[in-house]
């Protein structure tokens, strides 16, 4: 995760575009999403660093990157709107690897998940 965190910084650096991890869903399998530019030097970085093996996915919007803000922002008054109540039982925030247990931290790491990292990995080692 520490090498993709730094192709990704180096890439961003030198394009001035965003790109970050999206997920980060086991060792072995980490997504990066981002602006198109960014997203192809991060890749051309990777190989160069020798990547056992890249598959770009075919996806229609920059998921998990701060390309989505605008889409955040439209979603956080809708979600002020709706009625979330206490958990019966700590829910683990994709983006955060920690138990939710109050309904205001729910509805933040909902408005999260459309900019920021799932960070799928630690979630599970901090379920178990």
């Amino acid at each position: 995760t520490a090498t993709v965190t730094a192709l990704c910084a180096s890439a961003q650096k030198e394009t001035g575009q965003a790109v970050q991890i999206a997920n980060d869903n086991c060792p072995g399998q980490i997504v990066i999403s981002g602006a198109q530019t960014a997203l192809k030097r991060a890749i051309e970085l990777a190989e160069e660093s020798g990547a056992r093996r890249i598959v770009p996915l075919q996806v229609s919007i920059a998921a998990h990157s701060p390309l989505m803000a605008s889409a955040a922002a439209a979603f956080e008054p809708h979600l002020a709107q709706l009625t979330i109540h206490q958990p019966a039982v700590p829910i683990i925030g994709n983006t955060t690897a920690q138990a939710l247990t109050e309904n205001s931290l729910i509805r933040a790491e909902l408005v999260a998940q459309l900019t920021s990292s799932v960070r799928w990995t630690e979630s599970i080692h901090y379920l178990r």
